[in-house]
């Protein structure tokens, strides 16, 4: 039986939206990858099945979900960079003790003149 839906499915892009769908979906599951990653990995398998044959939409696709793979990258990256320098290890540096200046108490002022009753200006 030759109707559309079976051409449809049996295109080239349609059978690797599927393929991507079910390693997507058991890549999640087993916890091999985020939902981050799933979800972008879906969105494009989706389109793949949706849209076959339909190279520049594939190619749109592909550039968005690789765009959002590195965005999601870049985020954790972000995440750990500080955890990253927190637990780092290292040459440790020890800082000696620094002495700290006493200030000198101010001298007293000196009277410029003595008048009268012992009265300074």
């Amino acid at each position: 039986m030759d109707s559309k839906i079976t051409n449809w499915l049996s295109t080239s892009t349609s059978g690797q939206g599927v393929s991507l769908l079910l390693v997507t979906a058991t890549g999640y599951l087993n916890g091999a990858i985020t939902w981050q990653a799933a979800v972008a990995s879906a969105a494009g398998a989706l389109a793949l099945i949706a849209f076959p044959q339909n190279q520049k939409l594939v190619e749109v696709v592909q550039t968005t979900t690789l765009d959002v793979e590195k965005v999601v990258d870049a985020y954790r990256l972000g995440l750990g960079h500080g955890q990253s320098l927190s637990t780092a290890v290292g040459p440790q540096v020890q800082l000696a003790a620094m002495p700290v200046p006493i200030p000198a108490p101010a001298p007293a002022p000196t009277p410029v003149a003595t008048v009268g009753h012992g009265a300074t200006l």
